[in-house]
């Protein structure tokens, strides 16, 4: 009997050795998920730019999995016949997402988006890519044609989806950029590049080479200088 008890004794202070570890794993865990939010600083948002101030926030497994978009857009008080939008999203995991997944993940946001918008891409038009940006990481980046019928008018419209990992505040980044390049309702057949340059440009030139368009190196461009350490 006496032996009985002290081994019930011994599995009781097991349980609670075990219980104070998995307190402080957790306690860890929950302290180092910080979201920094990844954005962009209001001197590059020229030209009509702006912060819509539309925000996403979502929490998944008791907060350890957070996700944060902001959404930049041309605005409508500009007179502009040309829309154009882009999304920055801020992804915190318990571990880092792998970069395939990561543009896997950005190929299937960019086709539901699509759709939700009547937009049809073309599936032959798909490049994809590599480049530095200006805060020095290496990123990813896929970009679709598409056309979207507005007012019975069929215009052209280019897509971008690029993704990084940042190592220092320990985030996934997907950025989506969506440009209406035609004004075939207004009679403009000709695609005006000026906010798909302001999306993509970046001080090397990586699309130019691509478009042979000039005006694409851009230090100012808005992905090349998101923010997100």
């Amino acid at each position: 009997m006496v032996f009985g008890r002290e081994k019930t004794g011994n599995w009781f202070y097991v349980g609670i050795a075990i219980f104070i570890v998995v307190l402080i794993l957790l306690t860890t865990l929950f302290s180092t998920n910080t979201l920094f939010k990844a954005y962009i600083e209001d001197r590059f948002l020229v030209n009509g730019w702006l912060d819509s101030g539309d925000r996403g926030y979502s929490e998944q497994l008791f907060g350890l999995e957070k996700q944060s978009t902001f959404k930049y857009i041309v605005s409508s008080s500009s007179n502009e016949n040309y829309t154009a939008f882009l999304t920055v999203t801020s992804i915190k995991t318990v571990f880092m997402i792998n970069e395939q997944d990561l543009l896997d993940k950005t190929i299937e946001t960019i086709f539901n988006a699509a759709g939700a918008r009547n937009i049809i891409i073309n599936n032959s038009s798909k490049l994809t890519s590599s480049r530095f940006l200006k805060n020095g990481h290496n990123t990813f980046f896929v970009v679709f044609n598409a056309t979207q019928t507005i007012d019975d008018f069929v215009e052209n419209v280019k897509i971008i989806g690029e993704t990084w990992n940042c190592a220092y505040s320990g985030v996934s980044i997907i950025c989506i950029g969506v440009v209406q390049t035609t004004d075939v309702k207004n009679g403009n057949n000709s695609e005006n590049f000026i906010h798909w340059v302001k999306i993509t440009g970046d001080e090397k030139g990586t699309f130019k080479e691509i478009y042979s368009y000039n005006d694409y190196v851009d230090s100012d461009g808005l992905i090349f200088n998101v923010k997100c350490h």
